[in-house]
C-alpha cells in the first residue's frame, strides 16, 4: 500500500497536465470493442491476461461517406518474470480523408499486488508517429492556398505515455494517457505557420463481472474519453456472457452513436468479434453506420496458470 500515494500524485501531475492546454478536437482512433483491446488506450494492460495475446481490429466508419475513417490495428502482449512486469507491443493506421498516421509502440507495465487478489500495474509507452498528408487525394478550388504549397508530405515524430491498470477477478479500473508530448506538425518550411498539432487524450475505464456463479454472467462497462476542444465522450457498454463461449451487448456512446456487439470464442486460443455502430447524429443521413472486426488470439501453455474464463 506505500506505492499508492506516490500514484496518486502522478496521477493528479498527469490531468493536470492535460487539462491545461489549449482546446482542440480529438484526434486519436475510436474502437467500439475497446473492452477486448485494452492495450490500445492503456501501457499498463499489458501482460494483464496473462500469457501471450493478441488482437487484430478493422474499423469502417461511416461506410459510404467519402473519405470517412478507416483504421486497422493490431496488438500483443504478454508477461515478463514472475508476472512483476507485462510487455506489448501496438501497431496503428488511421486514414481520414487525404490525412493518414501510422503508430508504432511498446509497452511496459510495472505490476504490484494489492491484497490476496488484486494487482496495481504502472505502464509505461514509447513509440513514434508517422503522420503522412496525402495531397494527391485533395480536390482544391483554390490551388493558391498556402497550405497547398507546403513540401510536407510524412512527419515522423517520438512520442509516449503512461497509465494506471487495477484489476481483481471481479472489477477493474483504469485510467490512461496514451501520447504526453503536445508535439506540433509543421512544413518543412519554418517560416510557416503549423499543420496542426497532436493533443494529448485522457482516458478512465471501469467495468466488472456479474453473477460468476450463475449460467449468464453480465459484464457492465464504461469508457469516459476527454480530449481538448472536444465534449467528454461516454460509453456505457452491457455485455451477456453465454454458455462460456458467447459475449453479446450493446454500447451508447454519447453524442455519437449507439453500437451492437458479438464475439464468439472457438477455442481457448480463438475468438472472433464484430460490432455495428448506428449513428445517432445528423450524420446518420450521409452513411450505412460502422462496422468493426476483430480477430483475437492466446497462446496458451502448461505454465499458464490463469483462471479461465478470463473477463478482463
Amino acid at each position: 500500500m506505500r506505492y499508492l500515494k506516490h500514484i496518486a500524485l502522478l496521477l493528479i501531475a498527469i490531468l493536470t497536465l492535460n487539462w491545461s492546454q489549449e482546446l482542440k478536437a480529438q484526434q486519436d482512433p475510436h474502437h467500439t470493442q475497446y473492452m477486448f483491446n485494452g492495450l490500445s488506450i492503456n501501457p499498463a494492460y499489458a501482460g494483464s491476461r496473462g500469457t501471450l495475446a493478441g488482437t487484430f481490429l478493422y474499423r469502417n466508419q461511416w461506410a459510404g461517406f467519402e473519405g470517412a475513417p478507416v483504421t486497422q490495428s493490431f496488438s500483443f502482449h504478454m508477461p515478463g518474470e514472475k508476472r512483476k512486469v507485462g510487455l506489448g507491443f501496438n501497431l496503428v493506421n488511421d486514414k481520414i480523408g487525404y490525412l493518414q498516421q501510422q503508430w508504432a509502440t511498446v509497452s511496459y507495465a510495472f505490476v504490484l499486488p494489492v491484497g490476496e487478489k488484486s494487482s496495481l500495474a504502472l505502464g509505461l509507452r514509447g513509440g513514434m508517429l508517422n503522420f503522412r498528408i496525402n495531397w494527391d487525394e485533395v480536390r482544391a478550388t483554390d490551388l493558391q492556398d498556402p497550405i497547398l504549397n507546403t513540401q510536407a508530405r510524412a512527419l515522423l515524430m517520438p512520442n509516449f505515455g503512461t497509465g494506471l491498470y487495477f484489476k481483481n477477478e471481479h472489477m477493474y479500473t483504469g485510467i490512461s494517457m496514451p501520447h504526453l508530448l503536445n508535439s506540433r506538425l509543421r512544413s518543412d518550411d519554418p517560416a510557416k505557420s503549423e499543420i496542426s498539432r497532436l493533443y494529448r487524450h485522457a482516458y478512465f475505464t471501469t467495468g466488472l463481472i456479474l453473477g460468476l456463479d450463475n449460467a449468464v454472467q453480465w459484464k457492465p462497462s464504461a469508457l469516459v474519453k476527454y480530449s481538448p476542444g472536444a465534449p467528454v465522450q461516454v460509453d456505457i457498454n452491457l455485455m451477456a456472457y453465454l454458455a462460456r463461449k458467447i459475449w453479446i451487448g450493446a454500447s451508447w456512446r454519447s453524442n455519437d452513436a449507439v453500437a451492437f456487439m458479438f464475439d464468439f470464442q472457438f477455442t481457448k486460443q480463438l475468438r472472433l468479434g464484430y460490432a455495428f455502430d448506428y449513428t445517432i447524429t445528423d450524420l446518420q443521413k450521409y452513411n450505412n453506420g460502422t462496422h468493426e472486426f476483430m480477430l483475437g488470439f492466446e497462446i496458451v501453455t502448461k505454465k499458464s496458470k490463469m483462471k479461465s474464463p478470463r473477463y478482463f
